[in-house]
């Protein structure tokens, strides 16, 4: 019987690819670990090897087509001298014996414990009894709610007039904010906070703005037209997000790099021969990682949701 080939795990975080070409055909007998398929991922493109030797039967597969990790690709006869096939009919039928007695157990395991689940009525009338008698307790968090004052004009608050007046200027409802003071009481800081949540629900919608439409370009002449590459579209994807949420700011400056070139030509040699490549590029990324410990604002990120600064 032709065993199925699955596609194999392709990676770290991949759970799909697209096929880009079937390197074999129906009749071709395909030795151990030969390419098959070129899949093309949202990282690389990869051939695809063949874990067993055979002849192929049928490709379940099309060129275009994306797949998911764990599909079957190919169907495969494995050769006459081949022992795979003996081996899986074995371990079936062994599968089977050992999964046999359990069926049994777990049969009789339910008969016995049928009778216990009989004893139900006792339950229903115990929550009918006690029902009248429980209705009652609901009523203590009624007290929960703010008393009202004397004057009728809103509930009654726990915090300053400060903390009020406060709260007035910048547009917080005091009677919305949860204090942590003793007893409940209010501060500034709770005013604070409670302003800061009501911020991220705005701006948070702003990367999700649609992008306005293409032009018809056939007004102007012959267009071609053809599909993303898996990569083609994941790095579309990273760079639309990275503009829209990086500050795109470049700073254009001079520097005298003269001895810092005589000192890379110094070392050079001795960075090679510990495995290493002293460059230029190398020796900035040295000094910007030492300037962003100096400057962390210029290495933080903006958490919209939050309404926070994350400093790294």
């Amino acid at each position: 019987m032709p065993t199925e080939l699955k596609l194999p795990n392709l990676g770290e975080n991949i759970h799909s690819g697209n096929v880009v070409r079937v390197l074999v055909a129906e009749g071709d007998v395909i030795t151990e670990q030969q390419p098959i398929l070129e899949i093309e991922t949202d990282k690389a493109a990869i051939e695809v090897p063949s874990p067993q030797a055979g002849k192929v039967v049928k490709i379940l597969v099309k060129e275009g087509q994306t797949i998911d990790v764990g599909a079957p690709v190919i169907a495969l006869e494995e050769r006459a001298d081949g022992k795979a096939a003996p081996a899986q009919k074995s371990a079936a039928a062994a599968g089977a014996g050992t999964q046999s007695p359990p069926a049994k157990g777990e049969a009789r395991a339910v008969v016995k414990e049928s009778p216990r689940k009989e004893p139900e009525p006792p339950k229903k009338k115990a929550v009918e009894e006690p029902t009248p008698e429980r209705a009652a307790p609901p009523a203590p968090p009624a007290p929960s709610v703010p008393p009202l004052p004397e004057d009728g004009k809103g509930p009654l608050v726990a915090a300053a007039p400060s903390v009020r007046r406060f709260a007035r200027e910048i547009g917080v409802d005091i009677a919305q904010v949860k204090g942590t003071g003793p007893s409940g009481r209010i501060s500034i800081d709770d005013v604070k906070n409670a302003a800061r949540s009501r911020v991220p629900a705005q701006p948070a919608a702003a990367p999700s703005m649609p992008s306005p439409g293409l032009p018809d370009f056939t007004r102007w002449g012959e267009v071609h037209r053809e599909p993303f590459t898996s990569i083609r579209r994941a790095t579309a994807r990273q760079m639309a997000a990275a503009w829209s949420t990086i500050p795109q700011v470049t700073q254009f400056d001079k520097a005298d790099i003269t001895e810092l070139e005589e000192m890379r030509q110094r070392y050079a040699e001795k960075a090679q021969k510990a495995g290493g490549k002293l460059t230029v590029t190398a020796i900035l990324v040295k000094v910007v990682a030492s300037a962003l410990r100096v400057f962390p604002k210029f290495n933080a990120s903006l958490d919209m949701e939050k309404g926070e600064i994350v400093y790294k």
